[in-house]
């Protein structure tokens, strides 16, 4: 019960964020953007706590472009929640329809590196985890599958429009990159 009910707040989260509304006062009162999901193993001892507003990070993506044309790919839509720690790291679960039409879920931790290349708005993020989803037929799609199950290594160029938006390219290895719209809250 608890768990369902962290999710759901998680995803009234993303959804407040996402459309530029302010939380109910109850709900800022409870915590609930406090809330620290990552593990402890996650946090830089003595490096800065995130910006209040820029602690939890909702991202869209609507585009996936792959490198190769297959007549099997579907529609493929993605959505992520991420927290961020002291250090520049995160954690976060990214919840999508894979390009096979099955839904798929990914577990992640991470690491970012603002100020890319000495560019003040691009940054890299790079995210380790497991992505479940993969089954049947489409097991051989993502490597080392195991029941649906697999590692998964995901860098991204981060583009910051301000302190708030920001324009991501996640690329997927040999599959192709996807296109997504991120908001801090």
């Amino acid at each position: 019960m608890k768990d369902s009910m962290q999710r759901s707040v998680c995803l009234l989260l993303a959804l407040c964020a996402t459309l530029g509304l302010t939380l109910p006062v109850s709900a800022q009162a409870a915590g609930l953007l406090d809330w620290q999901p990552c593990p402890d193993a996650l946090v830089v001892a003595d490096a800065p706590e995130p910006e209040p507003d820029q602690r939890w990070t909702f991202s869209f993506s609507p585009l996936v472009i792959h490198w190769a044309f297959d007549p099997e790919h579907k529609y493929a839509l993605v959505t992520a929640l991420e927290r961020r720690v002291p250090g520049q790291r995160f954690c976060g679960i990214s919840v999508f329809r894979n390009s096979f039409g099955q839904a798929s879920s990914y577990v992640y931790a991470g690491q970012r590196w603002d100020n890319l290349w000495g560019f003040a708005h691009l940054s890299l993020k790079v995210s380790a985890g497991i992505i479940y989803g993969y089954t049947g037929e489409e097991s051989s799609k993502v490597p080392l599958n195991w029941n649906g199950f697999s590692p998964g290594i995901i860098p991204a160029f981060v583009y910051q429009l301000n302190t708030a938006e920001s324009l991501d390219v996640m690329v997927l290895g040999t599959a192709g990159v996807v296109l997504a719209y991120s908001r801090n809250f």
